[in-house]
């Protein structure tokens, strides 16, 4: 039966000490473990972001500023930068790829700030891996081995290199081509081979991978890259073409006047008038890699 008198008691003065339940010690261990995972449930951080990040390079006596206190996580997905010629995007992924310092602010791994000394931007570049435009594909080796050739370079067993470049090639739809050589290829295929290698590191940066190809050969290249990023990677591409981010992007930036501004996926409209009016913009810069004594030359291989 309901007590008034004891309602109105509980209320101005709270409960008796005589009715609350004592917590046993398995209580307070139980609460403590609650408390603990409500620390820890917090979400991973993002695997690569640029936090507060300006970039200027010198041009005669004045400062030119590229970029602007840009701050953004890159979220495992397919994220499209868009944007005009000299609008910054390309000095982005030169940041994001560690082939560029900014001028303040820091680019950031896993959570934590990159640092500049040569074994540390190697162990980037090893998680982080670019796709170049002219796609830096070794002549004199096959496309197998051209695919192995990162996992070669950190010293992996060839065997075991090669059988992986096989996996990774199947994974693009190239496996076919492994031992015909770049020069036998067109730039479709040479572009897979070149996603093919990139794709042994969880991120990747993609300097205007359907530049040169046709409409069809494009859209069939964002598929790819979307079909990567699908498996749980962080892609970066780079692009001119605002039209292919409603097909294939899970988030569309654009680069303009050195600031980054999200766009809506589904905003592919002809409001961008730059897609297709700018000529190419200057490539990546490029990391110079040795091969000649790290790599066998290319023989009988099956």
């Amino acid at each position: 039966m309901f007590d008034f008198v004891d309602f109105l008691t509980t209320m101005f003065w709270g409960p008796d000490p005589k009715r609350v339940p004592k917590l046993t010690e398995k209580d307070n261990r139980r609460a403590a473990m609650t408390v603990r995972r409500s620390r820890t449930s917090a979400p991973p951080p993002a695997p690569l972001a640029v936090r507060n990040v300006s970039k200027s390079y010198r041009d005669g006596d004045v400062d030119r500023v590229v970029l602007r206190q840009v701050t953004h996580p890159f979220q495992p997905g397919l994220t499209l930068v868009v944007g005009p010629s000299g609008s910054g995007k390309t000095t982005l992924l030169n940041l994001l790829a560690g082939l560029d310092q900014p001028s303040s602010g820091s680019v950031e791994a896993a959570g934590k700030p990159l640092k500049y000394d040569e074994r540390s931007l190697a162990t980037h570049r090893r998680r982080c891996a670019v796709v170049f435009q002219d796609l830096n594909l070794v002549p004199h080796l096959c496309v197998r081995e051209n695919v192995a050739l990162p996992l070669l370079i950190g010293g992996e067993p060839r065997e075991e290199a090669l059988r992986a470049a096989d996996e990774a090639l199947d994974d693009v739809d190239a496996l076919a081509w492994a031992k015909r050589y770049p020069s036998q290829l067109s730039r479709g295929q040479r572009q897979r081979v070149a996603i093919g290698r990139a794709s042994f590191a969880r991120t990747m940066l993609a300097d205007e991978p359907t530049a040169s190809l046709d409409r069809e050969s494009a859209a069939e290249m964002m598929e790819l890259l979307r079909k990567l990023a699908d498996q749980g990677r962080t892609i970066v591409v780079v692009s001119h073409d605002f039209e292919l981010a409603s097909q294939f992007a899970n988030e569309v930036l654009e680069c303009r006047d050195g600031v980054l501004t999200r766009r809506p996926v589904d905003n592919a409209t002809d409001d961008y008038p730059t897609a297709h009016a700018s000529p190419p913009p200057a490539p990546l810069l490029e990391a110079s890699i040795s091969t000649t004594e790290r790599v066998p030359l290319s023989g009988d291989i099956s």
